[in-house]
């Protein structure tokens, strides 16, 4: 076996996520004792060896080399979950609702790129047709005896061109005909404000991501969500796997916009969509958790990677770097010291931006 790490794409692979309930700083949250239920975004969490502390895949590799979260044979805990755990099901609003132009919905980036770049597959105009079959779905949610749906808004169906000012009557009547009847059945919503459907008018307007100017443009809609959606919603999450966002959509250009090339512009999206989580999450702390009692976070995507040779510092150290570039590159200025991790500072000097002081103790 040659030295170094064994690892899946990082592009590829959904197996972290993470809470700031559970990982952030708790100066910036509510105490211990108020965390009375158990979240669980994903049935990846039976992976459960990273944390997202830093450093803590070099941990796992030195101090027990038989233990491995990606073994056929470890792969399931046998216990008892907490009384409060939550089973549900996950889906983002691309990839179900369907109806693209439908009752005054506007494009997304998405949109534009399945029938700009990918014209051999089959059209996503119908999807799952969610939007038409919203009774069926929650048949379905009921049957199954889910006690969570995690799902996106999205927001050009809401804002047709971005800003949040007179939203879509149609899309809202039916964010909000989905929300009721969750509420219902007692399932508990899980909302994602951005699951990657950026409306097309601010990408074509703006650049998208690459621009600071969506932060605030982002921090409007969010608001907006809060103002109307946060009487039924206790658990949000700000952005969808920015990781995806920020290399797929601007650096390889296999996600919308499909923009590829521009190691600048990767780093500068990345540097933006931490900036509009954070400016989110001190939104909804300061103006709406006080009297809506709810929680935000954001979803965090990784690859996971293990050395060919544990016993090896140099194969440890090289899977530790593989795992800062990728998971590292947000989980620390977000749930870490505020700042990039010190491997990408020294590895990329003139691509990366930098955090002020004021954005590191405001992360």
């Amino acid at each position: 076996m040659k030295p170094g790490c064994a690892a899946g794409s990082p592009g590829n692979e959904w197996i972290f996520f993470s809470t700031d309930e559970r990982n952030i700083r708790y100066r910036k949250t509510m105490s211990n004792g108020e965390l009375q239920r158990s979240v669980i975004l994903s049935t990846f969490i039976l992976l459960r060896a990273v944390t997202g502390f830093s450093g803590d895949g070099r941990a796992i590799w030195s101090k027990n080399l038989n233990l491995s979260p990606v073994n056929e044979s470890q792969l399931f805990l046998y216990d008892t979950f907490p009384k409060n755990f939550f089973w549900g099901v996950g889906t983002g609003a691309f990839q179900v609702e369907g109806n693209w132009k439908t009752d005054g919905k506007g494009p997304s980036i998405w949109d534009y790129f399945t029938h700009t770049h990918l014209k051999n597959i089959n059209s996503m105009n119908s999807s799952s047709d969610s939007y038409i079959f919203l009774e069926k779905d929650l048949s379905a949610l009921d049957f199954i005896g889910v006690s969570f749906y995690q799902f996106s808004i999205s927001w050009p169906r809401l804002f047709p061109d971005g800003i949040a000012a007179n939203a879509n009557a149609k899309g809202l009547q039916y964010y909000n005909t989905l929300l009721d009847a969750l509420i219902l059945r007692n399932i508990e919503p899980i909302v994602t404000l951005y699951h990657w459907d950026l409306p097309l008018a601010l990408q074509e307007k703006y650049g998208g991501w690459k621009n600071e100017i969506i932060i605030d443009i982002f921090n409007d809609y969010a608001t907006y969500c809060f103002q109307t959606f946060g009487d039924r919603v206790k658990y949000w999450i700000t952005i969808h796997n920015p990781y995806l966002v920020a290399w797929h959509g601007y650096g390889t250009g296999m996600h919308a916009p499909g923009e590829k090339g521009n190691l600048a512009a990767v780093y500068a999206v990345g540097h933006n969509l931490i900036k509009a989580h954070s400016k989110v999450w001190h939104n909804y702390n300061i103006n709406f958790r006080p009297h809506q009692k709810g929680w935000l976070s954001i979803t965090l995507g990784s690859h996971w990677i293990e050395p060919n040779r544990p016993e090896n510092m140099m194969d440890i150290l090289k899977c530790q770097q593989s795992m800062v570039s990728v998971l590292g590159w947000f989980a620390n200025p977000i749930h870490g010291d505020g700042d990039y991790p010190e491997l990408m500072k020294k590895q990329l000097p003139s691509n990366l931006p930098l955090f002020s002081e004021t954005e590191k103790k405001e992360q």
